[in-house]
């Protein structure tokens, strides 16, 4: 009977992860199907009928078997009879478990020496990518990566660079055999690699501690998971019953570049916002910086308060004023910090000192307290110099001129500072 009598049925849809393929179960008419043709890969002989050969052509095999000098020939290809039992399975309308990286990247290989086109374009399209991680195999479907800021990612870029570089040198070099290739490998830690994917998954994992949750966001920004590098910063929502609005307290350390840093006006005036840029909640709300390290020290004289801010802590936040420079108050050309009036940077790279004419800080006068009493007023009226050992601070941002300059004013919400040997402090929670 030939293949053009034979009934041909619909093409069947199939979802696949995030990938939506089609099924096609009509046959070529590349070789009559039910004459059965012998082939020795490697030491293992592999008997197919005519059907099952074409069911993945033109290839290496169709082309072979249709000159008739061939047909009754065994095919003889010095190539890997492992691999070849999942391709066999394959051409016979079997669905292929693919159990290690390893085998995926000889199989796409040997699917491009045989020319098999559908093959190759299951593999392409298949739902899991695969990596070896320490020499040890890991796969993971790839919808859990495939929503809004974990796409494309560090595995869509470097698997897809990968496959497509072996497919050209096929094709343009006109290769006898595919060049050795190994798997795609990397000297990542395994473990936490699990935990990301778990949490992709919508599980819980228990953060030991904050190098923990530190190590995890540095593996997802690797990967480029940035929604869930989002969902690892750590940050806390406040109401604030004066402004009757709420307000995000997040660490110095958990705020970068990417951050969705912007200026929101309130009834005080204009502050730095932060808002995730990925996720449910998109709500931007004004920002509280919370600074963990000794680096900051408040001084006040009889006309001026300023604010030092050292190492870390000075780095970062120069890093944000300028980025606040370039995208939020729209001057793209400005990499210093000549924006703000009220700056200055003193020789050899630091302290960044930001001043403020003293009746402009009032701050203090009522959000200050030493553990066993209240400061009055006129304790500090006078000069201080205050070491912060950690802190909470807004940022606010006032025009001066129509050319664009500001004054950045902070705001300390909270701070925890050496005083006479005691700490003082307010009553709000730190992280």
């Amino acid at each position: 009977m030939s293949m053009s009598s034979t009934p041909q049925p619909a093409v069947v849809t199939k979802a696949t992860g995030n990938q939506t393929s089609h099924y096609d179960p009509s046959i070529p008419s590349l070789l009559p199907p039910e004459r059965m043709y012998t082939l020795q890969i490697g030491n293992k002989r592999f008997v197919l009928s005519g059907a099952s050969l074409s069911s993945d052509g033109p290839s290496y095999f169709t082309n072979y078997f249709s000159n008739s000098a061939n047909a009754e020939k065994v095919l003889f290809i010095d190539r890997s009879p492992e691999v070849f039992k999942l391709i066999y399975s394959h051409l016979q309308g079997y669905y292929i478990e693919i159990r290690d990286a390893d085998l995926f990247t000889r199989l796409f290989n040997d699917a491009l020496y045989y020319n098999l086109p559908t093959l190759r374009s299951v593999l392409i399209n298949n739902e899991y990518y695969y990596v070896l991680v320490q020499g040890v195999s890991f796969s993971f479907s790839k919808s859990l990566v495939s929503g809004k800021g974990n796409f494309p990612n560090f595995f869509t870029v470097a698997n897809d660079a990968l496959y497509e570089d072996i497919s050209n040198l096929i094709v343009d070099k006109n290769w006898i055999r595919p060049p050795p290739q190994a798997a795609p490998s990397l000297n990542r830690d395994l473990n936490l690699l699990k935990q990301l994917i778990l949490l992709l998954q919508g599980s819980e994992v228990c953060l030991d501690s904050d190098c923990h949750r530190r190590n995890l966001i540095r593996e997802a920004k690797y990967y480029r998971f940035f929604e869930l590098v989002e969902r690892l910063t750590k940050s806390k929502i406040i109401w604030n019953p004066i402004n009757e609005s709420e307000e995000i307290l997040v660490p110095l350390e958990y705020l970068d570049l990417k951050s969705k840093l912007a200026l929101t006006q309130t009834p005080s005036g204009f502050f730095w916002s932060f808002g995730r840029l990925y996720g449910d909640d998109l709500t931007s709300r004004v920002l509280i910086i919370q600074i963990d390290e000794t680096g900051v020290v408040v001084k006040k004289t009889e006309k001026t308060v300023t604010f030092e801010f050292h190492g870390n802590v000075m780095n970062k936040l120069r890093s944000l004023l300028r980025n606040t420079n370039k995208k939020v108050l729209g001057n793209a050309k400005v990499t210093d910090l000549s924006t703000f009036s009220n700056i200055t940077i003193t020789e050899d790279n630091g302290p960044l000192v930001i001043f403020i004419p003293e009746d402009q800080f009032t701050r203090c006068t009522v959000d200050i307290e030493y553990v066993q009493k209240p400061l009055q007023n006129s304790e500090y009226s006078g000069s201080f110099d205050w070491k912060l050992t950690q802190c909470l601070m807004k940022f606010q941002f006032i025009s001066v001129n129509q050319a664009g300059g500001y004054v950045v004013k902070p705001e300390l919400v909270k701070a925890k500072v050496a005083v006479d040997q005691k700490d003082f402090y307010r009553q709000m929670e730190y992280l």
